[in-house]
């Protein structure tokens, strides 16, 4: 899949943006992405990008940079890409790159009003596209690396201490996992970050967990009125015909009893003005109930991954045992078009009185174990880029119901520590983009 931007009226600025939670200070980072116009005179394509910060005075504070203009010939993919790093110093929150000569340029981030201060914690980047005015665009195989030296093995928080960042774990799909970032969405967004509504609150608590090289943080839920917590997050990163594991460590304020819930959701696109129906089913999987102690923390893991019948319309969720590598339940949706995505949330046990008690949050993992399984020989990266399919090839691939030997770019996320990035208005983490027979 590719993603088309037509009719542009707004001139060059922000054909496209995308945010990024969770990026590291004194991190290299390489934006990239293909791009392929149709314009008979081809188009200038950049990569933009501007990190957001909060100051010590609570102000937004950013700065906006780009990679190189390129101009790239019509009906052709070529590469845009832009590098970057953020740092910390003396207080003040700056952009460095690197020239062609190998000098570092600085950058510095600022307010509203162009005044300069101080550094306080990270809220996003925001990545960007920038191209000919009016310009017909195409875009895939968006990437955010990485250097993924510092990767280290998760092991569990014990008590109100203890443990390691789960964020460093290499393919860690949950972005903020050990909640050393402040920012929570009081709302669903579809971001990935995690979200809550009110009346109940979610604050980074520092005292009952740390993450073994940093000060230590968890989430602290409190406010709850129901068993079922508004705290969760969301991703659309889960791809069909893969496995993936699931797993995190919660702790409560007075012993009761939990467990996470994994939520799919489908949609029913079947809109027509005289049919105005928009649905969305959805199919949960409670993991085994546990009892939660105060100052402890317990584990909960599961395997899943899910698959979708186009002729009935019925999407399923696939729960699998890890000793055996069989599937251990399926649980389906009413008819529907496909998935939209899927959920993480936490239940109390509605019978228990102490149901509604103040809950913490720390360690979660999401890891692509598709290999682990049952092999993943068909998904090796590959940096050749897209493949043009032509008009008429795409009017043959409508038209037949199962179409064989025809590559695309159909994409295949790994899912790399420490980072969303939101794609096509959905959040995925850092990127990248493998080759795979369609």
């Amino acid at each position: 899949y590719s993603m088309g931007i037509t009719d542009r009226n707004a001139g060059a600025w922000s054909a496209f943006n995308l945010d990024v939670y969770g990026i590291k200070l004194n991190q290299k980072y390489r934006y990239s992405f293909y791009a392929l116009t149709t314009n008979g005179n081809g188009a200038d394509i950049q990569a933009g990008y501007s990190p957001w910060g909060k100051s010590s005075n609570n102000n937004y504070i950013w700065y906006y940079g780009a990679g190189n203009w390129i101009h790239i010939s019509p009906n052709n993919w070529e590469e845009v890409t832009a590098e970057f790093e953020l740092r910390v110093i003396e207080g003040k929150l700056y952009v460095v790159t690197v020239d062609a000569e190998g000098d570092e340029n600085f950058a510095l981030a600022k307010d509203y009003n162009g005044t300069d201060e101080d550094y306080d914690h990270f809220i996003l980047l925001r990545l960007s596209l920038n191209a000919s005015i009016g310009a017909d665009l195409y875009i895939d195989c968006l990437t955010l690396t990485v250097d993924k030296s510092d990767s280290t093995e998760v092991v569990q928080p014990t008590g109100h201490y203890g443990g390691v960042d789960a964020s460093l774990i290499p393919g860690n799909m949950v972005q903020n996992a050990t909640f050393d970032n402040k920012t929570f969405s009081t709302s669903l967004s579809g971001s990935g970050m995690w979200y809550y509504y009110e009346p109940e609150r979610v604050e980074v608590y520092d005292e009952y967990s740390e993450d073994g090289i940093d000060i230590g943080s968890c989430a602290h839920l409190y406010n709850r009125i129901s068993p079922i917590c508004s705290f969760a997050f969301r991703s659309l990163n889960i791809w069909v015909d893969n496995v993936y594991k699931l797993s995190g460590y919660v702790s409560s304020k007075e012993s009761t009893k939990g467990s996470i819930v994994i939520r799919m959701w489908g949609y029913f696109d079947e809109y027509t003005d005289e049919n105005p129906v928009q649905r969305y089913p959805y199919v949960d999987y409670i993991l085994p109930i546990k009892d939660l102690s105060p100052n402890e923390w317990t584990k909960y893991e599961a395997y899943f991954g899910w698959k979708f019948d186009n002729d009935t319309g019925i999407l399923t969720l696939i729960i699998y045992d890890y000793e055996s590598k069989q599937i251990l339940n399926e649980y389906s949706t009413t008819k529907c078009t496909g998935l939209s995505s899927f959920e993480f949330i936490f239940k109390t046990d509605a019978s228990n009185s102490n149901t509604l008690t103040d809950l913490y949050f720390d360690n979660y993992i999401m890891l692509k174990v598709t290999e682990e399984f049952m092999g993943d020989s068909d998904n090796d990266i590959s940096d050749d880029g897209p493949v043009v399919i032509t008009p008429i090839e795409e009017l043959n691939r409508t038209n037949e119901k199962s179409v064989t030997n025809k590559k695309g770019c159909k994409s295949s996320i790994v899912l790399l520590p420490n980072f969303i990035l939101l794609s096509v208005g959905f959040a995925s983490a850092l990127l990248v983009i493998k080759r795979k027979e369609q």
